[in-house]
C-alpha cells in the first residue's frame, strides 16, 4: 500500500521553516487570498524540493501523476499545492505534460488564489499550443462556468506569457472568450482579463489596440491599466482620452 504522500512533502515543509517563515505566514496568507494554511516557504526553496525528489520521483510518469493527484486533491496548505504545479513545470515536453491533460484539467476546480492559478495556466497553456483541437474546446465551457478560477483560467491559458508561446492561438478565438467575460463582477476575473489583452497586445498589436478601443468604455479599471501596460505612450493617450469621453458621455446621457 502506498503512503500518503502529502505527509512526506509536510515533513519536508516543516524541516525547512524558519523564523522568517512563521514571521510571514499570516502576511502571506492575505496576499495570496487564500483559505489553505500557509507555511512561509520561499518559492526558491518550494521549487527545490521537486529538484530533489522524493520517495516517487524515480517511477514512470503515469505513477507520478496519480500521486500528485493525490496531493492536489488531499493537499492542505499553499505549499503542498505548490508541489505537483512546480512537478508540471519541471517537465521539459509538452507532448508529456499534455499526455495529462485528462487529469490535470480537473485540478481547476481545487483552485483558491491567484498563485496557484497562475501556475496552472502555466501548464494549460502548454497543452493548449501543443494540441488546440483538444484543449480550446474546455477552455469555452470554463469560460462560462459558475467558479470564477474556472473563468479566469480559460482567458489567461489562452497564451500565458506571449514570449513563452512558439504557436500562439489565434486571435480570432482570443477575442470571443475576453468578450464574453467583460462584465465579469469578479475582481481575479478581471485582472485576468486585463493580463490577457496585454500578453495579445504582444503577438498582434493591431487587433488588440483596436479591440480595447472599441471596449474602452467598458473596461474596469483593473482591466483597462493592465491592457494597456505594454501599449506605446501616444497610443495609450489616445485610449486614455476617449475613455474619459467615453465615461463623460455616459454620465450626460
Amino acid at each position: 500500500m502506498r503512503k500518503n504522500p502529502t505527509n512526506e512533502i509536510i515533513q519536508r515543509i516543516l524541516s525547512n521553516l524558519d523564523a522568517d517563515s512563521k514571521n510571514n505566514q499570516t502576511q502571506l496568507k492575505k496576499y495570496f487570498s487564500t483559505n489553505l494554511e500557509v507555511y512561509g516557504i520561499r518559492t526558491p526553496k518550494q521549487r527545490n524540493f521537486i529538484k530533489e525528489g522524493y520517495t516517487w520521483s524515480e517511477k514512470n510518469l503515469d505513477y507520478q501523476i496519480q500521486v500528485w493527484d493525490e496531493v492536489w486533491n488531499c493537499g492542505s496548505s499553499i505549499e503542498e499545492l505548490s508541489q505537483p504545479l512546480f512537478w508540471l513545470q519541471s517537465i521539459k515536453n509538452d507532448k508529456e505534460v499534455f499526455k495529462l491533460w485528462r487529469i490535470i484539467k480537473k485540478w481547476v476546480i481545487r483552485l483558491d488564489n491567484w498563485v496557484h492559478s497562475d501556475s496552472l495556466s502555466h501548464s494549460y497553456s502548454r497543452c493548449l499550443e501543443f494540441d488546440q483541437n483538444k484543449v480550446y474546446p474546455q477552455l469555452e465551457k470554463w469560460n462560462n462556468y459558475n467558479c470564477s478560477w474556472a473563468r479566469r483560467q480559460s482567458i489567461v491559458s489562452l497564451l500565458y506569457y506571449s514570449r513563452l508561446r512558439l504557436k500562439p492561438i489565434s486571435s480570432k478565438k482570443i477575442f470571443p472568450l475576453v468578450e464574453n467575460l467583460i462584465f465579469d463582477e469578479d475582481h481575479f476575473v478581471q485582472r485576468g482579463l486585463g493580463w490577457t489583452l496585454r500578453e495579445a497586445y504582444n503577438i498582434y498589436p493591431n487587433v488588440t489596440y483596436k479591440f480595447i478601443k472599441k471596449n474602452i468604455r467598458n473596461f474596469s479599471s483593473i482591466a483597462y491599466v493592465t491592457s494597456t501596460e505594454k501599449i506605446n505612450y501616444f497610443d495609450k493617450e489616445q485610449l486614455k482620452n476617449l475613455r474619459v469621453k467615453s465615461n463623460l458621455r455616459g454620465l450626460i446621457v
